[in-house]
């Protein structure tokens, strides 16, 4: 009888642990998905305040080099030198993998303008691989890769 009770408390410590690891493991997961939600949406809203301050080079820079290849810095100061962007607001997250999407809107001194970016990993860095800013410019392509 003795040994029953000690291999059932056996049994259930190792259940105990097996659950305290399980949600440190989920939490961690969850930190995770949050951080790098925040960093995509960061990483969008950096872009955004280069644009808004008139930091052209600085915005470009933060494309990734096969949007860069497609967009060159002419063309690209051309869409923003005087896009007149005050305000922004982005409602929608998602992340895939490598792939980032961020979405909302952007106004400007005459409307509102939907904003749309999608993202990728590189280098250790969300990079913007396309823009859809409505009428102020797009380039590359900008699919939301769907919930996380």
């Amino acid at each position: 009888m003795k040994r029953i009770v000690v291999i059932a408390l056996i049994v259930i410590g190792l259940c105990g642990i097996c659950t305290v690891a399980a949600a440190m493991l989920s939490l961690n997961l969850v930190q995770f998905l949050v951080g790098s939600g925040q960093a995509v949406g960061d990483s969008a809203n950096s872009f955004m305040v280069a644009l808004r301050d008139g930091e052209i080079e600085q915005a470009y820079e933060m494309l990734a080099p096969s949007l860069r290849d497609e967009v060159g810095l002419g063309s690209f100061r051309e869409q923003f030198v005087n896009s007149g962007l005050k305000d922004w607001r982005f409602t929608q997250f998602s992340i895939q993998n490598d792939l980032g999407y961020v979405a909302g809107s952007a106004e400007d001194a005459e409307a509102s303008h939907f904003a749309a970016f999608q993202l990728i990993y590189q280098d250790n860095q969300w990079v913007i691989s396309g823009y859809n800013l409505g009428a102020l410019g797009q380039a590359g392509t900008v699919i939301d890769p769907g919930p996380d």
